[in-house]
């Protein structure tokens, strides 16, 4: 019989800026998916933070015209 994995909270930065997310990163459900997409965003833009004031220049505001998305 094969258990089921305990590591429940794996890791969404996988270095280099890539990042993963899904329910296979945290709980098999719906709300895994969710919890583990919000926790990569938000490593994304710490990782952001981090690289654009270690420089001592403060980045641009990101902005994305809703028409593009369309």
């Amino acid at each position: 019989m094969q258990e089921p994995p305990t590591d429940l909270m794996r890791p969404v930065q996988l270095g280099g800026h890539l990042y993963v997310c899904g329910d296979h990163r945290d709980h098999a459900t719906l709300d895994g998916a969710l919890k583990s997409g919000r926790r990569a965003a938000e490593a994304l833009i710490a990782d952001t933070v981090q690289e654009t004031t270690s420089n001592g220049v403060p980045s641009e505001p990101v902005t994305v015209d809703q028409t593009e998305l369309a």
